[in-house]
């Protein structure tokens, strides 16, 4: 994909706990990037604001209110950032896992 598209992975993912766990996908996704040449940007962890979103959806089931909300909040921000910094598009492997609904993605 990178030799025909300019890829760039943009890293935000405030829902990721505990801190830990979160810096361990954030280094695997900036080792792959440079492994491939390819650029990263790491966005704050801005666990605060996610907690707030979240917010009434603690006991929401796998694949509830919860998850939209949260690929919403994701979703606004990469999207903010790709406007900001000249993208014509972008995309996300969220739809990928077996425990989300691909249909709250798109």
């Amino acid at each position: 994909v990178s030799k025909s598209l300019n890829v760039t992975i943009f890293f935000y993912n405030p829902n990721i706990h505990p801190r830990k766990e979160y810096d361990i996908r954030k280094n695997e996704n900036k080792r792959y990037a440079e492994q491939h040449g390819v650029p990263f940007v790491d966005c704050d962890y801005d666990d605060k604001s996610w907690f707030t979103r979240m917010e009434g959806l603690a006991l929401d089931p796998e694949r509830g209110q919860r998850c939209t909300a949260c690929f919403d909040m994701r979703m606004e921000v990469t999207a903010a950032y790709a406007l900001e910094n000249g993208f014509h598009a972008f995309t996300t492997t969220n739809a990928t896992s077996r425990w989300k609904d691909k249909s709250q993605v798109n």
